[in-house]
């Protein structure tokens, strides 16, 4: 098979029938499957041509659902070929700060934050604790799942070794490209599921009930100098820790809440010394998968959506032509749904709205995933605060954790529902705070120790099977503050 993109040109030699997102991944060129290769997304899309069963209709095809079957196989991705969901590489995802340690700097150390989406790396001159460089790379899994679940899904069908290379080798690449000089020590931190993956844990029983993980970490990995910080719970990671860690909420005498809103919505309140935490199953709404034409913050990416003289307004990342959504311009889109008429406070729309003149829709569909992924948010919010007896009114700060939290617009999250509109001054943005605490623990053991305290203090609320959140669910599926 030949594979041409931005020009260049592949050969792909196979010998068996075999899938055309298989030679993709092994000729090593990231694609989105948010569906887990089950066929339902389309964002998997490319332009082929030549033995390929089914045979493409006018010329493009599923990667995960066409099968190659004779060396004549032509499949087309980059610049000028119009294809979607195929980056040429992942150095569009990139921009990397790295610097190439000195000979005044003997070792140095990495901080990652191992999420769902991205692998963020944070490189460290020791024992100085000069920041060196940073760097997001794509997280390679997400050709075979958006969530969580997904990748769980394929890891207990026989792709768990396939899985724990693909993140190891990323968590290599960040070494590289920061240019990394005797790393000596690596902090990472994830989700409990991510952590599975790269420790070549099965992470079947976290699916499961009574969802068992088979470690919470907190512990030396591959010697001493690797450490993967403890878990809470299945479903609460060493990233929602040292995301508190960071934030400092757990020594302060405030009442606070944070939420890191992405595929899975963490939430910790802290009041009184008392820590609380929930997880809830947002989805990847956020994030922009499954959405029809959703995509990553990335170049071409509309991300802010605003009501001006009656009619929409756009802006996109990097100013460069319209080719999609991200979820902070979806939570924009939304709100100015609601503002101009065209979708009640149910979600219904009479059909797909384009964003002004951008050739980008809000479909149908759209505003469904939109939907359940805030109202589960907003449901998690509902019960902590019931859980704790504690009132919106009585919180002294909301944190926002995570990517999404560093865009999006609070008035249209209020908007929409997603954030009680009392917070919303009271918001502290905190950006990638998983990777600040895991910097924080790299540069000072001392914070390690603060981490196994915060995870033995929080209390779990299982919001599984409650039915207070299942009454809230639904409530929160409005749009409506």
């Amino acid at each position: 098979m030949r594979i041409i993109s931005g020009g260049k040109g592949i050969d792909i030699p196979f010998t068996r029938r075999v899938l055309l997102s298989e030679l993709l991944t092994q000729a090593g060129i990231p694609f989105d499957s948010p569906c887990g290769g089950k066929g339902i997304c389309g964002k998997c899309t490319v332009e082929a041509s030549g033995s390929l069963e089914p045979r493409p209709q006018n010329g493009r095809c599923l990667a995960c659902r066409t099968w190659a079957t004779g060396d004549d196989v032509t499949v087309r991705i980059g610049a000028g070929s119009d294809v979607i969901g195929i980056t040429e590489s992942s150095v569009s995802l990139k921009g990397g700060t790295g610097l190439p340690l000195t000979g005044d700097e003997v070792c140095s150390g990495l901080a990652v934050d191992i999420g769902t989406t991205t692998v963020a790396g944070y490189l460290y001159a020791l024992p100085e604790g000069k920041l060196l460089g940073s760097l997001c790379l794509p997280n390679p899994q997400a050709q075979y799942g958006a969530d969580v679940i997904s990748r769980i899904e394929y890891a207990s069908s026989g792709g768990l070794k396939q899985l724990t290379r693909m993140i190891r080798d990323t968590v290599a690449d960040l070494c590289k490209e920061l240019g990394a000089v005797n790393c000596r020590r690596r902090v990472l931190v994830g989700n409990t599921v991510m952590l599975h993956l790269y420790a070549g844990l099965d992470p079947t029983g976290i699916s499961r009930a009574p969802f068992t993980p088979v470690s919470l970490f907190g512990s030396s990995f591959n010697g001493a100098d690797e450490t993967l910080v403890r878990c809470i719970s299945s479903y609460l990671g060493a990233d929602t820790v040292a995301a508190v860690l960071a934030s400092g909420m757990a020594e302060r005498e405030e009442t606070a809440l944070l939420i890191d809103i992405g595929t899975n919505g963490e939430m910790v309140l802290s009041h009184n010394g008392l820590l609380i935490g929930c997880s809830t199953a947002a989805g990847p709404a956020f994030e922009g998968a499954q959405i029809s034409q959703g995509m990553r913050y990335a170049p071409g990416a509309i991300d802010r959506v605003s009501v001006s003289e009656g009619r929409a307004v756009y802006t996109t990342v990097g100013d460069k032509k319209a080719v999609g959504i991200c979820g902070s311009g979806l939570i924009n889109a939304a709100a100015c749904m609601l503002a101009l008429g065209v979708m009640d406070e149910t979600g219904y729309i009479e059909e797909s709205w384009e964003i002004s003149d951008s050739g980008v829709f809000i479909t149908a569909g759209d505003v469904r995933k939109l939907q359940t992924a805030k109202a589960a948010i907003r449901a998690g919010v509902d019960v902590i605060l019931d859980r704790t007896g504690i009132s919106v009114d009585e919180i002294d700060t909301l944190y926002l954790a995570g990517g999404f939290g560093s865009f999006a617009d609070m008035g249209s999250c209020s908007a929409i529902g997603m954030i009680p509109a009392e917070l919303v001054p009271r918001v502290k943005v905190l950006g990638n705070a998983a990777g600040a605490g895991a910097s924080m623990i790299l540069l000072d053991q001392r914070n390690l120790e603060r981490t196994e305290e915060i995870a033995n203090r929080c209390e779990v609320l299982e919001l599984s099977g409650d039915s207070g959140f299942a009454d809230a669910f639904i409530e929160r599926m409005m749009f409506e503050e």
